[in-house]
C-alpha cells in the first residue's frame, strides 16, 4: 500500500515545492530599473570584504591590470561590491566581486571584453551558474577556481580568435569605465524585459521577475550537475558513495547481522533498517562533503537504485532509507559550508532533521517481526 502512494507523493511535492519557490522568486525579487554605479571610498569597504577583494590587487596587476575603483550597484539589494581594473593596452576590463553562496562571501573575477558590433567576451571562474538570458552574441566562457593567470589566458586566446573573424574590440579607458559598465548592463536588463524574463515598474523604477523568470531560477538551482565540479571529480564521488551505500545494503540484505550483534534483540527488519540507514548516512555526508552542493539529489537517487535492488520487502518502510540519505547529503554540504566560514550556522537544523528521520523510521518498526 505504501508503494502506491509513495511515488505520485514525491512527485506532488516536488511540483507543489518548486510551485512555492517561484512564487517567492517573483515576489520578493526587485532590481533597479535603471543600472546606476555608486562609486565607493575606502572607508565604504568593510574590512572582511576588502580582505577577500584586495588578494587580486597584485595578481592583476602583474598581468598589466590598473585599478580604476570600487563600486556598488545603487539600490540593489544583498551582497554588492565591485572592483574595476583596466588594461590599457589590450582593450580588456577585470572586475571582482564578492559574491555569497549560502552564508559565505567569495570573491568571483571577470575578464570582460567588448566588441563594435554589440557583441562580447566574458571569461570568468564563477562558482555560481548565471540566472540571466544571455544574448547569443555575448559569448561566456566559465572556468569555476581558475587562478587569475591562466584564466586571463584562456580569456586572450578566445579573444584573438573573434578578431581573426572580424570582430573589432572597443577600447577602454579608467575614466570611462564606469559609465561603460552602466550602458553594458542597462543593455542586459533591458533585454530581459524584451525577452519576458523581466517586467517594468515604472511608477518606483524597478524590473520584477515573471512566472517564466521564477521558474527559470528554480530550474537553474535544481539543476543535479553541482557548479564548479570537475566531471571527473563528480563521478568518482558518486561511484564511491555508490559502493559505500550498496556494500551495506547487501550486508542488511545476505550479512549475518544477528550473528554479528548478539545480543541486541532485534527483529530482522529492524537489524536490515539498521544497517541500510547507516549505510545511507555514511555516504550521503561523505558525498555531501565531497561535491559541495546538490549532494541531497545525488544521494537521494543513488538510496532509490539500491533500494529497488537491495532493500526490496527486507522491512516495510524501506522507502525511508531514501530521505534519510537525501537528507545525509545536505548534512554534508553544511558540514563543508561551516568549514569554510568556521560557523556551523545552518548545519544543527539539518543534522535534527536527519536524527528524526532516522527516529520515525525506527519507531515505524515496532511490532514488525519479519
Amino acid at each position: 500500500m505504501t508503494q502506491n502512494w509513495l511515488i505520485p507523493g514525491i512527485i506532488a511535492l516536488v511540483i507543489l515545492g518548486i510551485a512555492g519557490s517561484a512564487w517567492l522568486v517573483r515576489a520578493r525579487v526587485k532590481i533597479p530599473g535603471t543600472f546606476r554605479i555608486k562609486k565607493l571610498s575606502a572607508e565604504g569597504i568593510d574590512p572582511a570584504s576588502e580582505k577577500i577583494i584586495s588578494w587580486y590587487d597584485q595578481e592583476l596587476g602583474q598581468l598589466g591590470f590598473e585599478k580604476a575603483g570600487d563600486f556598488e550597484v545603487a539600490d540593489l539589494e544583498g551582497e554588492n561590491l565591485h572592483r574595476v581594473f583596466v588594461h590599457p593596452s589590450d582593450a580588456v576590463e577585470a572586475m571582482v566581486s564578492v559574491l555569497m553562496t549560502g552564508l559565505r562571501r567569495v570573491p568571483h573575477l571577470e575578464f570582460y571584453t567588448k566588441f563594435q558590433d554589440r557583441g562580447s567576451l566574458s571569461t570568468d571562474q564563477a562558482t555560481v551558474p548565471n540566472y540571466f538570458e544571455i544574448p547569443s552574441e555575448r559569448v561566456i566562457q566559465r572556468f569555476p577556481g581558475l587562478k587569475p593567470a591562466p584564466l586571463y589566458q584562456v580569456h586572450q586566446k578566445k579573444s584573438r580568435e573573434m578578431i581573426a573573424q572580424g570582430a573589432r574590440p572597443l577600447l577602454l579607458s579608467k575614466d570611462a569605465i564606469f559609465k561603460f559598465i552602466e550602458q553594458d548592463q542597462q543593455e542586459l536588463l533591458s533585454y530581459q524585459v524584451k525577452r519576458g524574463y523581466m517586467t517594468t515598474d515604472s511608477e518606483n523604477d524597478l524590473i520584477r521577475p515573471t512566472w517564466k523568470f521564477s521558474f527559470y531560477f528554480i530550474i537553474r538551482n535544481l539543476d543535479p550537475i553541482p557548479f564548479g565540479i570537475s566531471p571527473v571529480k563528480l563521478i568518482s564521488a558518486l561511484l564511491s558513495s555508490a559502493a559505500i551505500m550498496f556494500s551495506l545494503f547487501a550486508l542488511a540484505k545476505w550479512g549475518n547481522l544477528e550473528g554479528i550483534l548478539p545480543g541486541m534483540a532485534l527483529t530482522p527488519p529492524q537489524t536490515a533498517y539498521a544497517a541500510g540507514a547507516l549505510g545511507a548516512v555514511i555516504s550521503g555526508v561523505l558525498l555531501g562533503w565531497v561535491i559541495q552542493r546538490r549532494a541531497f539529489l545525488w544521494a537521494g537517487l543513488i538510496a532509490l537504485i539500491g533500494v529497488i535492488l537491495l532493500l526490496n520487502n527486507l522491512f516495510p518502510n524501506d522507502w525511508m532509507v531514501i530521505l534519510i540519505a537525501a537528507q545525509a547529503g545536505l548534512v554534508g554540504n553544511r558540514l563543508y559550508e561551516s568549514r569554510l566560514t568556521r560557523s556551523p550556522t545552518r548545519l544543527p537544523s539539518q543534522l535534527m532533521v536527519l536524527i528524526v528521520l532516522i527516529i520515525i523510521g525506527w519507531m515505524m518498526l515496532s511490532g514488525v517481526r519479519s
